[in-house]
């Protein structure tokens, strides 16, 4: 990726991305609306320390918002 840079990335596509050097800022846009409630579910506020959640408070958060996000079962 370069600055100004804009990717479309196909649906049931996975992807990562390293940014070792400079800022960077990722917007990315859903059709489905909803999704955002998840990621506020899942992130911290700027400037707070980001700590794990409990298997309580994940397990909440899956059950709210499963009807609008596919969670994909990895092995660990």
């Amino acid at each position: 990726m370069t600055e100004g840079a804009t990717i479309y990335i196909p649906r049931d596509t996975r992807v990562t991305s390293r940014n070792t050097n400079r800022p960077m800022t990722i917007v990315l846009v859903f059709s489905k609306p909803g999704f955002e409630e998840y990621l506020r579910d899942t992130s911290v506020r700027e400037g707070e320390p980001a700590t794990p959640m409990s298997a309580e408070e994940r397990a909440r958060s899956l059950e709210k918002n499963a009807w609008h996000t596919l969670y994909e079962q990895t092995q660990r």
